[in-house]
């Protein structure tokens, strides 16, 4: 039996800096959900697609507090962090 909820959830973040149509140093910079961050260890892709829904919104609203302290001027949108996919989730 499948796992699949026809749900899918973001695990990775790249912010990318530009100055004059050139990528600053350093950047971009890849930030992973799956990463150690805050009071949160690191965890396999596979926890992050299995755990319950309160437990991943809990991380992912850290992740974006982690993630936007990080950077700063950077403001995180979570409109696609979890959406139905039925191709990449088949049900």
């Amino acid at each position: 039996m499948s796992s699949n909820t026809g749900m899918e959830r973001a695990y990775e973040l790249t912010v990318s800096r530009r100055v004059s149509g050139a990528d600053v140093e350093g950047y971009p910079r890849i930030y992973r959900l799956t990463g150690e961050f805050g009071t949160f260890s690191a965890i396999r892709k596979e926890e992050v697609a299995t755990m319950g829904l309160t437990h991943y919104e809990k991380r992912l609203k850290a992740f974006v507090q982690y993630v936007e302290n990080a950077e700063v001027g950077v403001k995180v949108n979570t409109d696609e962090a979890y959406r139905k996919n039925l191709t990449a989730c088949p049900i």
